[in-house]
C-alpha cells in the first residue's frame, strides 16, 4: 500500500464506492473494469461496492484477485433476498453487509460510508449516484471511455458548482485512482 494514502484517513483506508451498470460488458470494458479493481487494491483502499453484476463485479474480481479488501451492501435483508430475489452475485467481496433496504436505501448508505466514488460505465442510473457524492461534498471520478453518459455527466458535474478540484476525469485507471485518493480531504476522518 503506498504509505502516502495511508495518512489521510485515521485507521488507513481510504474506502473508495465504485459504480457501474449491471448489464453485460464486452471484453474492453471488463478489461477496464478489471484494472480500476487492480489499481484500487494496489493502493491500499478499500474497494466498496452495491454488489452487482456486470462492470462492478468485473472491478470487484480485479481488486480480489491483486489481494484488494472488497466490501458490498446489498439491498436485499439476508444472502436468500440477495440472491433469489435481487438476482446478486456473492463473489469477489470480502464482507457482504444486507442493509434491507432496496436499491436507494443501499446507495445512500454507499454514499455516506465512502471516501470517494468513481462512476464506471453507465446509465442514466448512475447520475443519481453522481448527485448523491456531489450532496455528500465528496471527490468523484469519472473513468472515461466511450460510456453513454461521459459527457452528459461532466456537463451535470459543471452545472452543480462543485469545485473542478474535486472530480476526476481519465481513462486510465493508473492515473483515476492516485488522483482521486490525493483529493479526500485530511479532514475527512473515518
Amino acid at each position: 500500500m503506498n504509505p502516502s494514502f495511508r495518512t489521510k484517513i485515521r485507521g488507513g483506508r481510504p474506502t473508495i464506492f465504485v459504480t457501474g451498470p449491471a448489464a453485460t460488458c464486452n471484453a474492453d470494458i471488463a478489461e477496464k473494469a478489471r484494472a480500476l479493481g487492480h489499481e484500487i487494491a494496489h493502493t491500499g483502499a478499500v474497494l466498496l461496492t452495491g454488489t452487482a453484476r456486470g462492470f462492478v463485479a468485473y472491478v470487484a474480481e480485479g481488486a480480489a484477485a491483486e489481494g484488494g479488501m472488497v466490501f458490498g451492501l446489498s439491498p436485499a435483508s439476508n444472502v436468500d433476498e440477495h440472491v433469489s430475489l435481487y438476482g446478486l452475485p456473492l463473489v469477489h467481496h470480502d464482507t457482504i453487509i444486507y442493509t434491507g433496504f432496496g436499491f436507494s436505501g443501499r446507495d445512500m448508505m454507499l454514499a455516506r460510508s465512502a471516501d470517494a466514488v468513481i462512476i464506471g460505465s453507465g446509465d442514466v442510473t448512475h447520475a443519481y449516484d453522481v448527485m448523491l457524492f456531489l450532496r455528500e461534498e465528496k471527490p468523484a471520478g469519472i473513468l472515461e471511455c466511450p460510456w453513454l453518459l461521459d459527457d452528459t455527466l461532466k456537463t451535470l458535474i459543471v452545472m452543480s458548482g462543485r469545485p473542478e478540484s474535486d472530480i476526476v476525469f481519465d481513462a486510465d485507471p493508473s492515473a483515476l485512482v492516485p488522483a482521486l485518493l490525493s483529493r479526500i480531504p485530511g479532514s475527512r476522518r473515518a
